[in-house]
């Protein structure tokens, strides 16, 4: 043999011996099992003291725009109501009982009259609360009801002065109580003042 023939089986044997451990270590590693990659929990950072978390926002309680406003109050009648300072209280027509109140241009009215019963507003022997909803100057007569009590919703219009108005009737027992407000530019503050309201007895 001559030299060239040697270095050519050599060469194929070392081609050989190599391809063989690559073969033998591929197989080796694959059969191999392999660990999962750790898993990284990232942990939410802390604050440091005297730091506050901006993360969660805390609920703002409601304002309460009616917190400085004035308060009436009547026990024997059972009701209160708050209105603003700017309003001002006034007698009750005709030895009405409740409370009437005038807002500060002197063009819109709140009230809130009370009977002891229906017969007493009626003045018409007996009938029953549901006899106001036949009164023929009442408009838009709805049954409602107004803090748990039965009551009917109406709007009264007089067209010889340019009024209309709200009218609440609320039965709370044998009692009847009539609120009231003008609907002009006064009647979102007349539905705060409404808002108020509430029965003490």
């Amino acid at each position: 043999m001559n030299q060239k023939t040697i270095i050519a089986i050599l060469g194929v044997t070392v081609i050989i011996l190599i391809g063989t451990t690559v073969y033998f270590a591929t197989i080796n590693k694959a059969s191999q099992p392999v660990a999962p990659a750790p898993k990284v929990v990232q942990q939410p950072a802390q604050p440091t003291p005297g730091q506050q978390q901006t993360s969660q926002t805390q609920p703002t309680a409601p304002v309460d725009e009616t917190a400085s406003w004035q308060s009436y109050s009547n026990a024997k009648l059972g009701f209160e109501v708050k209105y603003p300072s700017n309003w001002k209280k006034i007698t009750p027509p005709n030895d009405f009982q409740g409370i009437n109140l005038l807002n500060e241009n002197g063009n819109g009215v709140f009230a809130v009259i009370y009977y002891k019963d229906i017969n007493e507003y009626l003045n018409a022997g007996e009938l029953s609360f549901d006899d106001l909803k036949k009164d023929t100057d009442y408009k838009n007569v709805k049954d409602i009801s107004f803090l748990g009590n039965k009551a009917i919703s109406a709007t009264f219009i007089n067209s010889f002065i340019n009024l209309s108005q709200t009218v609440i009737f609320v039965s709370k027992g044998d009692a009847i109580y009539e609120i009231a407000y003008d609907d002009n530019d006064s009647v979102d503050m007349s539905r705060q003042i409404l808002s108020t309201i509430k029965f003490t007895n």
